[in-house]
């Protein structure tokens, strides 16, 4: 089985490594984790001040923690699960909808595992909503994982890294 799980931060990050932990620790599954990383837009009162390279700097910096954080997920999931699952892992710059469903189709993913803010209304629609769109358009099983609300809350404040994942299918 190959399963494509996209990591966007450590505190999702946990909640999916322990998900598929518990879910996906056959022997001879297949595990590739990535991060995607959006390129911004800088403002051109930054450009004014810092210069043109700014927007590479920033993108470079993006990346080295993505590669970072995705590092620590393979090690963290290596923990548990073993290892004899192999587990690839890769930054890759663009939209993330787009770069995770190109991802799992190139790869022959069976199964996509990704998390939800779980927002509604207005700011969903400004922020847009990435597994909406993976799962309206993902052509293998879609896993979404949720963190509960006082999980979510308390990133804000000292327990940022703890999880207590909850399971919602799409």
């Amino acid at each position: 089985m190959r399963i494509l799980a996209a990591i966007e931060d450590e505190m999702f990050g946990n909640a999916i490594v322990d998900f598929l932990a518990e879910h996906f620790s056959n022997p001879g599954t297949m595990f590739r984790l990535i991060h995607v990383v959006e390129p911004t837009i800088v403002g051109d009162n930054v450009l004014a001040i810092y210069g043109n390279g700014i927007s590479r700097e920033i993108l470079e910096e993006q990346v080295k923690n993505g590669s970072t954080l995705i590092n620590l997920m393979r090690d963290k999931l290596h923990t548990k699960v073993g290892t004899a699952s192999p587990i690839e892992v890769s930054v890759i710059i663009g939209t993330p909808h787009h770069v995770i469903l190109e991802t799992a189709s190139e790869w022959k993913a069976d199964t996509i595992v990704l998390g939800s803010h779980g927002r509604k209304g207005l700011s969903r629609f400004i922020m847009g909503s990435v597994s909406l769109s993976v799962v309206s358009h993902a052509d293998c099983a879609v896993t979404i994982v949720r963190l509960p609300k006082a999980v979510a809350e308390s990133s804000k404040g000292e327990n940022a890294g703890k999880t207590g994942a909850k399971l919602s299918l799409s």
